[in-house]
């Protein structure tokens, strides 16, 4: 992918975000494009500095943060600094980079807003890109308080997920899975929330993703909506683990519900019609397409003398 086309991609993955500020910038620091979110809260346009929304003790810092992205294209910089007007002027983490498009230079920003008490972990926009292009359905982030290291016992890292991991990010088609309307309702809620920790199946599920080197496919959980009716889904999960840290979690959902449902309808058909001959006096075979005998009734002994 051309860093034309994914600078394009991105900007309209963040246009509609309610959660991420998203900048272009040209290297004097004139703004060139920014999402709604940091419209609203900025009442800065196009073609204008940045520089006037910055805390006077930040131009100098902002300056040599244009410099260090044009020096090195491509690379990501982490920095905190505040726009006048956005989150009432607290601190946001930013990630940029500049990116060389048409043989000119762009600075792009990503500005996080975090809630207060939880984690500040950078979030790479490669990374946050990767899966919502991964998400078929439902698409969410796991985020925690502080990272967890890797060589914890498992079930360390298990009960740490379940009691201090939330909901950090998620699209609408993921709240909607749970009886939700958007995203906002889901944000936020601990797993512990979402899944009873009571039932071995789910620790299993977390045991499994760090057995497996924090990655799961296919991996099926059992879980609830908003009115408690039971729910299925298919996850695909990828940890983030730098440094010998679990930073967070991405994942994509698939709601698997109706087809589980069949399969069990289906058990329990079979399971009927089977104690239902059980005691027949005929004697009744069930084979497979290739003629394997896979049921046999009692009576068959009695008749044929087989077990």
């Amino acid at each position: 992918m051309t860093n034309s086309l994914l600078t394009e991609t991105l900007q309209a993955y963040f246009h509609p975000s309610q959660q991420f500020y998203y900048l272009l910038a040209n290297l004097s620091g004139e703004l060139i494009y920014c999402n709604p979110l940091f419209l609203e809260q900025s009442g800065i346009a196009a073609g204008q500095p940045l520089s006037p929304l910055l805390e006077q003790s930040d131009h100098l810092r902002f300056s040599e943060l244009l410099r260090q992205c044009a020096a090195t294209p491509d690379t990501t910089f982490t920095a905190n600094f505040s726009f006048t007007g956005l989150n009432n002027a607290e601190a946001i983490q930013w990630e940029c980079r500049a990116i060389v498009e048409d043989d000119a230079t762009v600075v792009q920003f990503i500005g996080s807003r975090v809630a207060t008490g939880q984690g500040t972990a950078s979030i790479s926009e490669a990374e946050r890109y990767r899966a919502y292009e991964l998400s078929a359905q439902g698409l969410w982030r796991l985020d925690f308080p502080q990272p967890v290291p890797t060589n914890w016992p498992e079930d360390r890292i298990v009960q740490y997920c379940r009691e201090e991991g939330y909901v950090g990010e998620c699209n609408d088609a993921m709240a909607k899975m749970y009886g939700l309307v958007t995203k906002d309702q889901l944000i936020g809620k601990k797993v512990s929330d979402l899944m009873n920790f009571s039932e071995p199946r789910h620790f299993n599920f977390f045991a499994d993703f760090i057995r497996n080197g924090f990655q799961s496919v296919d991996a099926e959980s059992e879980e609830r909506d908003i009115n408690g009716r039971r729910l299925y889904f298919l996850n695909n999960m990828t940890g983030v683990v730098e440094n010998g840290l679990l930073l967070r979690v991405w994942g994509t959902q698939q709601d698997i519900t109706e087809r589980r449902k069949a399969e069990e309808q289906l058990v329990r058909s079979e399971l009927f019609y089977r104690n239902l001959i059980s005691e027949s006096l005929d004697g009744i075979l069930l084979t497979d397409t290739n003629g394997i005998i896979t049921f046999a009734s009692p009576s068959i002994k009695r008749i044929l003398g087989f077990e």
